[in-house]
């Protein structure tokens, strides 16, 4: 049986005792966790752990080197998505506060933080996936590759590696670097030619973790060459390590009955053939075949 999600957890910064206690209350009834702070540096200290942090809700006048203004503006280098909620009985201005910020003047009527919390959580959830997340569906085929002709219409190359995180139902779920980019990505059952992708855009140093850590099912690692032929870009990936010697081309298109003229250099179609699917050559199927 899967886990219930955690509920989103809120960093709590507030000197006042009395004060804190009200806003980790407010927290805890609108449905998140509280991690409640005394200091900007304590608060700062937890950030800096690495440890989960999905808003910030702040007193901006704090005894010490670090209030709140210094300390969102940390948090913000550390999680530029982070939603932050600034609280004080005096005014500040808006140059201030980091952007997107929301200030919330004490005191103020029970549910109001929830109810601020909420919208902010929400709104920096749908920034998040506008700027990070892709959605995409791809139709391509690919080709076992019957020769070397291709090498001489060759135009460009970079190293690609991915590895599977998981698979249930057609639905996998992997990583990928490519060049000096990487992502994580869910890809949707195949229906004939096609499929549906969702992309998200991880730091190259995080995927290198999961590709390397065990995290990921043994990691396919290719040179990945751009080759034109009759107008088309065609991908051919040339499997180092245990699949050296296998040559894949393929060719993304606008449809799937889109006419495709095939290179001289092309073998037979495996786009429906498991065993040369991520999941196959992975688990090393296609020598057993």
């Amino acid at each position: 049986m899967a886990q219930p999600a955690r509920p989103p957890v809120v960093i709590v910064a507030e000197d006042d005792p009395v004060a804190r206690g009200v806003v980790v209350a407010e927290v805890t009834r609108a449905g998140y966790i509280a991690m409640a702070h005394g200091n900007g540096l304590s608060a700062l200290e937890y950030l800096a752990m690495g440890e989960r942090a999905d808003a910030l809700v702040t007193d901006v006048h704090m005894p010490g080197s670090i209030d709140g203004l210094f300390l969102a503006v940390e948090a913000r280098a550390q999680r530029p998505y982070i939603p932050v909620i600034y609280m004080s009985a005096r005014p500040v201005r808006v140059q201030s506060m980091v952007p997107g910020a929301r200030f919330l003047p004490k005191p103020y009527r029970v549910g109001e933080l929830g109810d601020l919390l909420h919208g902010v959580m929400s709104a920096a959830a749908a920034r998040l996936m506008a700027e990070t997340w892709s959605l995409r569906s791809r139709t391509a085929r690919r080709f076992l590759v019957a020769n070397d002709g291709w090498m001489g219409h060759a135009t460009g190359w970079r190293e690609v590696t991915d590895g599977m995180l998981g698979e249930h139902q057609g639905t996998e779920v992997f990583v990928r670097r490519d060049g000096g980019c990487a992502w994580l990505t869910v890809a949707g059952p195949r229906d004939g030619l096609s499929h549906t992708e969702f992309e998200y855009g991880i730091p190259v140093a995080q995927a290198e973790v999961l590709l390397v850590s065990g995290t990921a099912c043994v990691p396919r690692s290719m040179i990945r060459h751009a080759v034109q032929h009759a107008g088309a870009t065609w991908e051919v990936d040339v499997y180092r390590g245990r699949l050296a010697g296998i040559v894949i081309a393929g060719v993304r298109m606008r449809h799937g009955t889109t006419e495709l003229d095939l290179p001289p250099w092309i073998g037979r179609e495996v786009t429906e053939d498991a065993r040369f699917g991520r999941k196959g050559l992975q688990s090393l199927s296609w020598q057993r075949a």
